[in-house]
């Protein structure tokens, strides 16, 4: 269930940076063509993991757990790759906008965090043996950017500070 969960929220986090995009995009005569490029990049990620890292679905069932975990840590660190050089170029998108948003530069800065440290986490235990302790840095590693990655959103989302009493009750002036 955990791995299911996580290559879904990958997948999620993958869909909102295309959508991200997409908005950043609004009134570009490139959106078009960038929704379809897009489009086939995220049917490129669907069946990607399939092909290219063949899941065990034939295996014996003492070797089941093991290979399945495999599969969903190589999908998972694929989609987080693939989020984060996606949001680079949305990065770019918001950089060269006419009309910049300051909360959607926030909200795909969280989400550069997010699956940047994801990508990166994943990566590092790929050189670790499953059984050494060490396995617990880039687990220690993905937790913080995930947590850093949830502080930002609420940063970006959070409603502005009211204006002090004094400076909403200024005195008329007299003609």
């Amino acid at each position: 269930m955990y791995w299911s969960d996580e290559v879904i929220i990958d997948l999620l986090l993958f869909l909102v940076v295309i959508s991200l995009t997409n908005l950043a995009l609004e009134g570009n005569p490139l959106r078009a063509k960038m929704s379809r490029i897009l489009a086939g990049v995220v049917a490129v990620a669907l069946v990607l993991p399939f092909v290219l890292f063949h899941p065990p679905f034939f295996t014996s069932p003492t070797h089941w757990s093991l290979g399945w975990g495999r599969w969903f840590n190589t999908t998972s660190q694929m989609l987080n790759f693939g989020a984060a050089i996606m949001n680079l170029a949305l990065w770019s998108a918001l950089l060269v906008s006419r009309k910049r948003d300051p909360q959607l530069l926030k909200v795909s800065i969280g989400v550069g965090v997010a699956v940047a440290g994801q990508a990166i986490g994943f990566g590092i235990r790929r050189f670790i043996p499953e059984q050494s302790t060490l396995r617990e840095f880039p687990d220690l590693f993905m937790s913080l950017t995930h947590v850093l990655s949830v502080f930002i959103w609420c940063w970006a989302f959070r409603s502005p500070r009211p204006a002090p009493m004094e400076d909403q009750l200024q005195p008329s002036p007299r003609l």
